[in-house]
This record gives C-alpha cells, sequence and structure tokens, in this order.
C-alpha cells in the first residue's frame, strides 16, 4: 500500500475487508457508526490521527451494501473541539459528500454500563451513539502511547467518555479500566489503520511512521494483539492486554490470531522513552520501581519542559527530587515531587502528582506553577481531584 495515494490506500480497505467477509455481517442493519481517532488537531499525516482516505472506503463500502444512514463521531481531548478538529483534519468535507452525521462524544449523552468482575470500575458511563447503531465501526491509528505502551482498538474507545471519567481512568488505573470498558464496548468492525502511524512518544507528539499497513478483525482483542506484535512490540508488556487476556481466560504468550493476506511483514516502531534513560539538568529521580507508564509520562513531560527551556529554570530554582513507584520513600523537602498513586500515601511530604498513570500535561502544569509560568493544573486544585478520587483507600500503604 502506498501511503500518498488515496486510490491505494482504498483499494487496501477494501481487501481486508474482503478478506474477512464483512459484508456478511451487514445484512440487515440500517445504520452504522464510525469511531475514528481524532484525539487532536493534528493532520492525519502526523501519525496522529486516522487518515480520512480510509475512513472514505469504509463509507463507500457500507453505501455499496446498502447502508447510508452513518454517524461519525469521537471526542477530542481536554481543551480542543471535536468538530473543529474534524474540520481541520478533512472530516467535514467527507460528511458533506456522502451526508454523514457528525456526533462529538465528548457532548452526547450518557449510559452507565455494568462490568462483571471489574478491575476498576463496577460501572463506566459512555456515550449513548455509539450503543444505539446497528454497526459499530472503530478505526484507530497504529500509535505507541506514553502510558499504555500502544494505543490501537481497545484504546481508541476512550474516545467514548466524557472529561470526567477520561480523567477518572487516569486517575484509578489506566490499564485496568480499559479492559473494563473492552469488556463491554465491542465493536462489530475494528481497522487499524497503519497507513501513517506514530513511534516514541505517542499518541501525539510522537514520530509519524510510514507503516503502510491495514489490520481487520471482529475481535478487537484479536486485533491488538496482532497490531501490537505487527509493530515489534510484546504483548505481554502491554498492561490493558493482559488484563484483557485473563479476564476471557486466554494466555497472551500462546495466542496467535489466525492472519490471513499479506501477514508476513514485520515493523519496528520505537518505544516510548522513560525518564530513566535520559539525563535532565536540574532533576534527580527517586526510582522506586515504576510501571512503564509512569516512567514514559514522566520522560515524555521532562522532554517538553527541557525543549522549552522550562527546566533551566528549574534548575536556578535548586532542582527538584521527584519520587516514582511503590518503593520510593523519600524525606519530605523543599521542591519535592511524588508521582503517581504509588505516591499517594506520601503526598503531604512535597507536591503531588496523581494518576495512574499520571497525564503528561498535568505533570507539565505543576512544573509550570512552581517556575511561576501560567497553567490551569494548579497544586491546591490537582490535589483536591485526588483526594475526591483515592479518598483514604491508599492510607497505610
Amino acid at each position: 500500500m502506498d501511503p500518498d495515494s488515496e486510490e491505494s490506500i482504498g483499494n487496501s480497505v477494501r481487501r481486508v475487508l474482503d478478506l474477512i467477509d464483512a459484508s456478511s455481517d451487514l445484512q440487515g442493519k440500517k445504520k452504522a457508526m464510525i469511531k475514528p481517532n481524532i484525539c487532536c488537531d493534528k493532520d492525519w499525516t502526523t501519525g496522529a490521527t486516522t487518515c480520512p482516505w480510509v475512513v472514505r472506503a469504509v463509507v463507500q463500502w457500507l453505501n455499496e451494501n446498502g447502508i447510508h444512514d452513518i454517524t461519525l463521531a469521537d471526542g477530542t481531548i481536554v481543551g480542543q473541539d471535536t468538530l473543529e478538529n474534524m474540520e481541520r483534519i478533512g472530516f467535514m468535507r467527507l460528511a458533506e459528500e456522502f451526508g454523514l452525521e457528525l456526533v462529538d462524544l465528548n457532548k452526547d449523552k450518557r449510559v452507565h454500563l455494568e462490568v462483571d468482575s471489574p478491575r476498576v470500575f463496577e460501572r463506566i458511563k459512555v456515550a449513548r451513539t455509539p450503543l444505539e447503531t446497528d454497526y459499530l465501526i472503530n478505526i484507530p491509528v497504529m500509535k505507541t502511547h506514553i502510558c499504555t505502551s500502544v494505543t490501537l482498538s481497545m484504546k481508541n474507545l476512550k474516545g467514548l467518555l466524557d472529561k470526567k471519567w477520561k480523567r477518572q481512568f487516569h486517575f484509578m488505573g489506566l490499564d485496568g479500566a480499559l479492559a473494563d470498558l473492552a469488556s463491554v464496548v465491542r465493536p462489530d468492525l475494528n481497522i487499524i489503520d497503519g497507513t501513517v502511524g506514530m513511534e516514541g512518544r505517542g499518541p501525539i507528539n510522537g514520530t509519524a511512521k510510514e507503516a503502510g499497513v491495514l489490520l481487520a478483525s471482529r475481535d478487537h482483542f484479536a486485533a491488538d494483539i496482532a497490531g501490537s506484535r505487527a509493530m515489534g512490540l510484546d504483548p505481554l508488556e502491554i498492561g490493558h492486554l493482559t488484563m484483557f487476556a485473563e479476564r476471557i481466560g486466554v494466555g497472551v504468550e500462546s495466542y496467535w490470531p489466525h492472519l490471513i493476506g499479506d501477514a508476513d511483514f514485520k515493523l519496528a516502531f520505537k518505544k516510548p522513552v522513560s525518564a530513566r534513560d535520559q539525563c535532565f539538568s536540574g532533576v534527580e529521580l527517586d526510582w522506586g520501581d515504576p510501571c512503564s507508564g509512569c516512567a514514559n509520562a514522566l520522560g515524555a513531560a521532562l522532554d517538553h519542559l527541557e525543549r522549552d527551556g522550562d527546566l533551566e529554570e528549574v534548575q536556578r530554582r535548586g532542582g527538584v527530587l521527584i519520587a516514582l513507584g511503590k518503593k520510593a520513600d523519600p524525606d519530605a523537602k523543599e521542591n519535592l515531587f511524588l508521582m503517581g498513586r504509588c505516591q499517594h500515601r506520601n503526598r503531604k511530604k512535597g507536591i503531588y502528582i496523581p494518576g495512574c498513570p499520571p497525564q503528561s500535561f498535568v505533570i507539565r502544569g505543576l512544573f509550570y506553577e512552581m517556575i511561576d509560568k501560567e497553567t490551569v493544573y494548579r497544586r491546591e486544585d490537582v490535589l483536591k481531584e485526588a483526594e475526591e478520587a483515592y479518598g483514604d483507600e491508599l492510607e497505610g500503604d
């Protein structure tokens, strides 16, 4: 497949759909919803968002199979507008051409879903529109992710959550929460868009990678196992996949989905870089054996701060000590940052950064406050939000 050719991409979409005989599932269906990845306002050529040419081919395929009532829906990141991002990326033109309904899932009506044998949440509040369609199509981008190693079919479902629930997922345990969500929302069709993927510090600030591949499956778990291996990554190191596998009684190491088509290819996506693998001026680490999510999120935040020159100001103010991981137990001191849910027990010793793992932009925001730079994430507000989420559940750990 040629990632620069709309015709080539369209032909490839049709081929993967034919390979799994996806048309056989459309009999009697009247309406469909497509959930791409429109996490931000970046063009698809950066690898951050779904390629509109892939979506166009899927819409044409639906039309040819008698489905014309089609909704295109997603919920973009906090601070951006979903419909504006759709217009920037090219989905608005697509909607006008084919008469698609556009829905901002951040503003959609909500429904509570009960989770059997939950890892994190007994009930999850999700957007209603995806649940009311006859045929749900999930089109994530093939990307690495600083908090979850990869973002593929399961992670793309996080777009069904509103702002509050997205934050709750990060506070309470992102991988486990994703496994819970994937157990109650199962798309009818998953197409992993690897026309242009993203490696390194995805899902937004990584490096574009022209993978030139598409993977399609009715099963989001099988798609993600195959997708992560295609990226050169080990599913055993991806928390939400191992947790979901445990839920359905499958061993990840021995689970190899049957592949058809051009399956003999191997890609080498660069992983997110851990904070421990770099040296940052003015930053000392109390490394308490943290998970990769915390380590990578911190690495991404510090890299951003260094590129913007903010760590120079941190160093002028005496530098910082950052404690992360269960085994870290620092003494209270000035300019001590305590990162992640594992450090909740030490939160009164310094500046606490909540999350499991914390979001990179929240980490940066608390650094901005330290150096008197404008930020919407202030220590008092973040700590209050953490207390509402955690309460006293971790006291005595």
